[in-house]
């Protein structure tokens, strides 16, 4: 009993994140003049993935690794 509380508790958490990280998505989008719905549909069909922040750094080249 108490495992299916957790993963429905786990469930409704992923859920609500996903909602608010489109809701986040769409916002910060149109606040930067940018088209809020298609960048919508890229969160929608690439969550999490697709919310996950970008490396600051370029990792090196297998090149730049070995001079």
């Amino acid at each position: 009993m108490n495992t299916e509380i957790g993963y429905m508790t786990a469930a409704l958490l992923f859920f609500f994140l996903f909602i608010y990280s489109l809701a986040w998505v769409y916002e910060d989008a149109n606040a930067h003049g940018k088209t809020g719905g298609v960048w919508l549909l890229i969160v929608w069909f690439t969550w999490p993935v697709g919310v996950l922040p970008a490396s600051q750094q370029a990792s090196p080249t297998l090149s730049q690794a070995t001079d």
